[in-house]
């Protein structure tokens, strides 16, 4: 088996982008890596039948489709008709997700600003998307949010530990936050009768040192060590570069993002 490397297209999005779709795919055009993770923003719904055929025309593989942030905000709810609309929603996402040949969709299951502080509500909501997502024929993939009261490997451990049938994502700068980057190694994370590990890279240093995503090798992770440790696991794993390569007001890095994924194949040589 191998890994691929994506880079995730909402890393060249900046206020620009958000407020003009249309800026995304001379952005796209100009990273030579050909897998992208697409990530959807709420505004951009009523002109997903252009973006999609866009996106199509690109030529670039999207085996990965992260839904809209913030659907899962309201997951620790427990009103069953409150979350019907929620469900909808994630839902359409699956919906673009097919239109763009996805294998898997990713979803924040809980949000930093309820966080984790009604996990249970939150993963019996798992279970639902679980449903949705395997109608579509895609697998759901939950990634690792900041929490308030317990850790992300944490709720991914009581995830599993509830039976729930989905795969996980795992963010390297919200994991080293928590200090569980060595958590990665766990056992149970690389159970086979589930779907494979997917990442998204990003390095860290500190929460008050930090500003914005850095690159991989601009900070503390060591990243050879956990890019080799997935590489004799020996499964098929996307990695997806997470570190921004825009400025928010409008500067533009475009080369790192082949630059760093260049550099994490070199550190797997």
């Amino acid at each position: 088996m191998s890994i691929e490397f994506l880079y995730s297209t909402g890393i060249v999005v900046n206020r620009d982008v958000i407020g003009d779709y249309t800026k995304l795919f001379d952005r796209i055009e100009k990273v030579d890596n050909s897998l992208l993770e697409f990530i959807v923003y709420r505004n951009w719904y009523d002109n997903m039948e252009d973006i999609l055929r866009r996106l199509c025309n690109t030529g670039k593989r999207v085996p990965v489709f992260h839904s809209a942030k913030m659907i899962g905000d309201n997951f620790y709810l427990s009103d069953k008709k409150e979350l019907g609309k929620y469900y909808d929603e994630f839902a359409k996402n699956c919906e673009y997700a097919v239109r763009l040949n996805s294998e898997r969709i990713v979803l924040h299951l809980w949000e930093i600003s309820n966080s984790d502080r009604n996990i249970e509500n939150n993963i019996l909501a798992a279970f639902k998307c679980s449903e949705i997502a395997k109608e579509h024929s895609l697998i759901l993939s939950v990634e690792t949010i900041p929490c308030e009261i317990s850790t992300p490997i944490s709720v991914l451990k009581m995830i599993r530990e509830a039976g729930v049938d989905c795969g996980f994502t795992l963010d390297t700068k919200h994991l080293a936050s928590h200090k569980e980057i060595s958590r990665i190694k766990e056992d149970w994370l690389w159970d086979d009768s589930y779907p494979e590990l997917h990442f998204h890279i990003r390095d860290y240093v500190s929460e008050e040192m930090q500003y914005g995503s850095l690159h991989p090798g601009e900070g503390n992770i060591d990243f050879q060590d956990m890019l080799k440790f997935v590489q004799n696991k020996g499964e098929h794993n996307y990695i997806t570069l997470e570190a921004s390569s825009v400025k928010w007001e409008g500067e533009m890095f475009l080369h790192k993002c082949d630059q760093s994924i260049e550099y994490m194949k070199s550190l797997l040589r």
